[in-house]
């Protein structure tokens, strides 16, 4: 009997990636980006990821 592949997939900037879904720890939606003064166009912000001050 043959094992069922599973991947969890996402895009990052238009392309599609996928990785096997043994290697994804969790998943999150991601919450309000706060901006960065003078930080490179590449930097959209940070994230509070544990939503801890």
């Amino acid at each position: 009997m043959t094992e069922v592949q599973q991947y969890c997939t996402f895009f990052i900037n238009k392309i599609h990636f996928g990785i096997d879904i043994k290697q994804v720890e969790e998943v999150i939606r991601v919450p309000e980006i706060t901006p960065v003064p003078l930080a490179p166009i590449d930097i959209c912000g940070l994230i509070n990821l544990r939503e801890k001050l």
